[in-house]
């Protein structure tokens, strides 16, 4: 295992975790020497129809020195929030009340949660997105929750550039970014506008990789990533850029997989290639030359 920074918070994402059991999700959190983990709505869902109690899930990552730091994502913080390219499956993943959800963050003791965007480009401008933004970010001060934008090419808020106005406009003081490599390469957003980013709004860093030109399509790309450091992307620029700019927060993997629900792939071997991945980035590890 990479002896990881100190001063920086390292997040598992649910993303790669989702397929295995609440404790194995924590042992494999543990494994690789993260502070935080993330839950998906669905998956507490399932957890709690199974008997296991939300404070009892707060306790067992307490235990093993893991907190659950975000729920993600919450979509239902707009009017008409359904998603046009998914389908009514996917919908169906993604209904959670926005009261409920804040309810179920508070209890778990999370600081943070992500919000998507899930409508058709254009169908909200700017101005409306910013007044659906604050509105969630009042209605989550309260509880001391962080409303991270998750900007997505195929879906309502494109770009990195939209984020950070959107920010603006709403004037929320509790707002924040999440920061996924393959959205930010795929909106083909200018590196200087990350180099112009205020830091202390991204408050979490999702590492993955792609290949150059694209392979697939935005929407099957989401769900076919590479590890980090096994395809195209400028990944150490990116991490060299958020390391100059403040901005490594609640940094790790983000690596969908079909191949990990199909093949019942074990905690592991993913904590495995989570430590693989880490090692390739100097400004992520203690002691070396930054």
């Amino acid at each position: 295992m990479p002896k990881l920074r100190p001063d920086l918070t390292f997040t598992l994402p649910w993303a790669m975790i989702f397929h295995l059991p609440f404790a194995e999700q924590v042992k494999t959190a543990q494994a690789v020497g993260f502070q935080e983990l993330s839950l998906q709505p669905h998956f507490m869902a399932d957890c709690t129809r199974a008997g296991l109690k939300l404070k009892d899930m707060k306790k067992m990552a307490e235990d093993a020195g893991v907190r659950i730091g975000r729920i993600d994502p919450l979509c239902t913080w707009v009017p008409d929030w359904r998603d046009h390219n998914f389908g009514d499956e996917y919908n169906l993943l993604t209904t959670l009340d926005p009261t409920l959800f804040l309810d179920l963050s508070a209890t778990l003791g999370c600081k943070y949660l992500s919000v998507n965007a899930m409508w058709r480009p254009g169908h909200y401008n700017l101005d409306q997105i910013a007044a659906f933004y604050r509105a969630i970010c009042d209605k989550a001060a309260p509880y001391g929750i962080s409303c991270d934008i998750e900007p997505i090419p195929m879906w309502g808020i494109r770009t990195l550039e939209d984020t950070l106005e959107i920010i603006r406009r709403s004037g929320a003081k509790n707002g924040g970014i999440v920061f996924d490599v393959t959205h930010f390469v795929r909106g083909s957003t200018p590196m200087s506008v990350l180099e112009n980013t205020p830091g202390h709004l991204i408050h979490c860093v999702q590492l993955c990789d792609g290949l150059m030109p694209a392979k697939y399509s935005l929407e099957e790309e989401c769900f076919s990533r590479l590890w980090p450091g096994e395809g195209a992307f400028p990944i150490p620029e990116i991490v060299r850029v958020l390391d100059r700019i403040g901005g490594l927060h609640g940094v790790g993997p983000e690596v969908f997989s079909p191949v990990f629900v199909r093949e019942k792939t074990p905690g592991s071997v993913i904590a495995q290639k989570v430590d693989e991945s880490i090692a390739r980035y100097p400004e992520l590890l203690a002691g070396a030359g930054r």
